[in-house]
């Protein structure tokens, strides 16, 4: 009895194919679940420059390139599981950074309408 347990062991820390797809499972959820409070957050003020100018882009893109990353594991060692919050993530980060560059040319075309501008200004007396 006590060698049956050990040999289910052996192979359940070995890496059985069905403990390397239920941890990349558990993986995928976890990200998906961490990442859902940004996107419930760039969605509502999605409208609101101000608001989105806090939402940092290199957030987004080291997310894009983490979920890359997890894809090429994923394939290399031919698990679904392990690279699949990638079709929830990587849309989002996009959509997420396409807003921050959106919300950024906002407050910049905002800002220099509101500025008044550093040129000199010249007034029909001084040049008369």
């Amino acid at each position: 009895m006590h060698t049956e347990f050990a040999g289910i062991f052996a192979e359940f820390s070995a890496g059985h194919p069905w403990f390397v797809h239920a941890a990349g499972l558990a993986a995928s959820i976890v990200s998906l679940l961490l990442w859902l409070p940004q996107v419930r957050t760039t969605w509502r003020h999605r409208n609101n420059a101000t608001e989105m100018a806090g939402i940092s882009s290199a957030t987004q893109y080291l997310l894009i390139i983490n979920q890359l990353m997890w894809l090429v594991y994923g394939l290399l060692i031919n698990s679904f599981w392990v690279w699949s919050s990638l079709i929830v993530n990587l849309p989002a980060a996009i959509l997420t950074l396409l807003l921050i560059h959106r919300a950024k040319r906002q407050l910049a075309s905002s800002s220099s309408v509101t500025k008044p501008s550093s040129a000199p200004q010249t007034t029909a007396a001084a040049t008369a």
